[in-house]
Parts: structure tokens; C-alpha cells; sequence
């Protein structure tokens, strides 16, 4: 496989009641950029497919990545600043226009 142009963590929060207490359990995972496809844990969008990316802080750096795809809207829970990640995705796509 070909290197990365850029990588993005993101976590998954999952939320189970056992024995009448909340567990939480967070899980982390990476965003890829890759020249034709961003690729995360469970999915793979093909740039072609991706029409933007956007980023919404909820506190400190902690937000939400949003992928804008034919799809629909994909939101990845952040805990450091995508700003790269966003960077780099629009000057790939720059290039391929």
C-alpha cells in the first residue's frame, strides 16, 4: 500500500450498561489521506466522492471532522486539530481539478 499523505486521529466512544452501570469505552482509530481515498476504521471514500472537509470545535481542540460526500455528511470525533489533515485534502484536490 502507498504511504499516507496525511493521518488524523479520531476516537470512537462506545457506551454499554452491564450490571446496571454505564461502561465507556473509547476506541482509537486514524483517518488516512491517500491521493485517491481518505480511508478510516470501517470506510473508504474515494476523493472523487468527497466534496469538502470542515472541522467544528467543541472545546479546546476537541471537535468534529466532517467529510461532505455524495453520501451525505460523515462526522469523525477529533481530539487534536485536523487543520493539516484539511490542508493537505484541499491541496490534493486542488491538484486533481
Amino acid at each position: 500500500m502507498t504511504r499516507a499523505i496525511a493521518v488524523q486521529p479520531y476516537i470512537i466512544i462506545e457506551r454499554a450498561i452491564t450490571n446496571q452501570r454505564q461502561q465507556i469505552t473509547v476506541h482509537q482509530h486514524e483517518l488516512y489521506l491517500f491521493e485517491s481515498k481518505i480511508v478510516s476504521r470501517h470506510r473508504e471514500y474515494s476523493l472523487y466522492n468527497v466534496y469538502d472537509l470542515s472541522y467544528k470545535i467543541i472545546s479546546g481542540d476537541e471537535g468534529f471532522l466532517y467529510l461532505h460526500t455524495n453520501q451525505g455528511v460523515h462526522s469523525y470525533m477529533v481530539k487534536t486539530d485536523p487543520s493539516m489533515f484539511i490542508e493537505e485534502f484541499k491541496l490534493l484536490r486542488s491538484l486533481q481539478s
